[in-house]
This record gives C-alpha cells, structure tokens and sequence, in this order.
C-alpha cells in the first residue's frame, strides 16, 4: 500500500526550496564581494610593499657614495688621473648605419643618407 504524503508535508518542502532559492543569489553575491575585497587587500599590501622599496631606494641617494659610484656606473664619469675603458663592439663600423636602420641612432641615421646622396649607387 502506498504511504500518502501530507499537505504538511509539501508545503515544508515547497518552503524550504523556496528559501534555497531566495538565499542562493544573496549567498552568491557574498562570496562574490569577499573574492574582490581579498583581490583588493592583496594589491593594496603590494602597493604598500612597492612604496616602502622606493622610499629605501630613494634614502640611498641621500649617501655620496652612491651618488658617486652611479654616476661613474651610468655616465662614466672618471676622476681625475683615472682612465676609463669602455669594452665592447662596434656594430656601425666606419660610422655607417646598421643595414636594418632599427637599432642606428638618428644621426646616424641622417649621416647614412646625407652619403647616400653624395654617392648614389651606379645602376
């Protein structure tokens, strides 16, 4: 024999699948909104991290040693007596421009077609 299910008994189900289906978006929105305030506090500490890195490197600049070995490191610059030596290769040989024109400077680029008209190449 077949067990009935009482009126009672639907009407809690209805109810209660009612109130899972009103609290899922709400639920979802919370979770949502947790997510972007994390996101949001682990920039903000990484914002926090990079700021504190360029206050120390700006508080070096305060020490003349620094000072004075960026500027021989960045502009080789040498003290008198002292002689410098710069190692390394020439790609524009002979003061004419890289065949791809890219990486040549702009005067260099304008000395190459100021020869360039002077000789034009014979047909």
């Amino acid at each position: 024999m077949p067990r009935r299910i009482s009126a009672r008994t639907v009407t809690l189900v209805v109810v209660l699948v009612a109130l899972a289906f009103a609290y899922a978006y709400p639920v979802r929105v919370y979770l949502g909104q947790q997510a972007e305030i994390d996101r949001l506090e682990q920039s903000q500490s990484d914002q926090h991290a990079r700021i504190e890195q360029l206050i120390a490197q700006l508080k070096r600049w305060d020490d003349d040693q620094y000072v004075i070995s960026e500027a021989r490191r960045r502009l080789h610059w040498v003290r008198e007596g002292e002689l410098l030596y710069v190692v390394g290769t020439d790609s524009a040989a002979g003061g004419a421009a890289p065949a791809d024109g890219a990486d040549a400077t702009w005067f260099n680029q304008v000395w190459s077609s100021l020869q360039s008209v002077d000789d034009p190449p014979v047909p």
